[in-house]
């Protein structure tokens, strides 16, 4: 009895959320693990709501509603969510554990921060070995920041660097899209379909860093929580990667995301060449690494290297681009 008059006031005194999950319905068990985990919360939800694409199908778990939408990472995690009538979505991958305080913890983190979103760090960065982060650094532009306010900050080059010591809750312009506690009314304000766009190279690599960059520069604060126990179990949905593609999309989406994100965004002469010498510097690195590559036997980075600037350059350029709308474009002033 005591226990459920608890649970009452909590409930009470925290807002209301529903839960978002995107799934192909590969997860299994950890699909299954996941639901339990979200239906011991000490904060119940209002509502478990699970989005799978047409033609694919997942064994109900239990009183989840399962709603049909086209496949896409990107498409599939921004609907419009009209079934959601809660303050607060919790949108999750399909493969997350949540320990039975995580949802507590995000929400007195959201207060204590005054953040109108809130993840999990997954990838703590900062606790690697100094080898490891020198690796990193080198073949994937991602550097430690000495001294930053930000746990994640997005750099004029496109990628991000980590603080190397981070405190419990911090301030962030990106995180992981694995788990993240958002206000509906923040989330709707992006639009974030406009970067439905990412979906056609089958790839949605950079989808995270796409959307809690948006929601920082539309004025909406993200923070970032170290300590939650929230655990990414990374279901894959293929059992075949494919190295050489995975590279050249994330080359070509990682150019588009320069060009859209920090390019048009920046509106001085000064910015721009700022954001272009980044660029430029950022090549730099990458060719060294496509050259150390070569000699690990990864031959196909230095070909997708050039191949994927002259493919992401023609993107932006073209017809279908300019469709899109810019990514400041529904910004209120």
């Amino acid at each position: 009895m005591h226990k459920d008059c608890r649970q009452i006031e909590m409930m009470q005194s925290f807002p209301s959320y529903s839960v978002a999950i995107r799934t192909l319905g590969t997860a299994g068990d950890k699909y299954v693990s996941e639901l339990k985990s979200i239906r011991s919360q000490t904060l119940k939800p209002d509502g478990i709501f699970v989005y799978i694409p047409d033609g694919y199908e997942v064994e109900p778990v239990a009183d989840e509603v399962y709603v049909r939408c086209d496949k896409g990472m990107v498409h599939q995690r921004s609907l419009p969510f009209d079934e959601i009538k809660s303050e607060y979505i919790l949108f999750l991958d399909d493969d997350v554990f949540l320990p039975d305080d995580a949802v507590e913890k995000l929400f007195a983190a959201l207060s204590q921060s005054g953040a109108d979103c809130i993840a999990p760090v997954f990838y703590e960065n900062h606790r690697l070995s100094w080898e490891k982060k020198v690796k990193i650094a080198f073949f994937a532009g991602t550097y430690p920041d000495h001294g930053t306010s930000w746990a994640f900050r997005v750099r004029r080059d496109a990628h991000y660097s980590y603080c190397n010591a981070p405190m419990e809750v911090m301030p962030s312009q990106s995180a992981s899209f694995a788990c993240f506690l958002c206000r509906k009314d923040a989330y709707a304000d992006i639009h974030f379909e406009d970067e439905r766009w990412m979906d056609t190279y089958g790839y949605a690599l950079g989808d995270d860093q796409l959307f809690f960059y948006k929601l920082h520069l539309y004025g909406h604060k993200l923070a970032v929580h170290y300590n939650t126990g929230i655990i990414h179990l990374d279901a894959r949905t293929s059992k075949v990667i494919d190295r050489k593609r995975i590279d050249y999309v994330s080359r070509l989406i990682r150019y588009v995301i320069w060009y859209r994100t920090i390019w048009q965004v920046d509106v001085t002469f000064s910015d721009r060449m700022k954001s272009a010498v980044a660029l430029a510097a950022d090549a730099l690195r990458s060719l060294a690494a496509c050259l150390c590559n070569l000699f690990m036997g990864r031959t196909y980075a230095l070909p997708n290297m050039f191949r994927a600037f002259r493919d992401g350059y023609a993107f932006v350029k073209s017809k279908d681009y300019r469709d899109i709308p810019p990514y400041m474009a529904h910004k209120k002033n």
